[in-house]
């Protein structure tokens, strides 16, 4: 289940930084920044 979230995630990912690059960067910035985010990435 959580490999299949982690999934739609990426895919999602993929394609929003298709269409906002610049924006992606900052949101990848934040999510590593962010603890609650790196927690849920572990």
């Amino acid at each position: 289940m959580k490999m299949l979230l982690i999934a739609i995630g990426f895919l999602a990912g993929v394609v929003f930084a298709n269409n906002y690059p610049t924006k992606s960067a900052e949101i990848a910035h934040w999510v590593e920044t962010n603890k609650f985010m790196v927690g849920l990435m572990r």
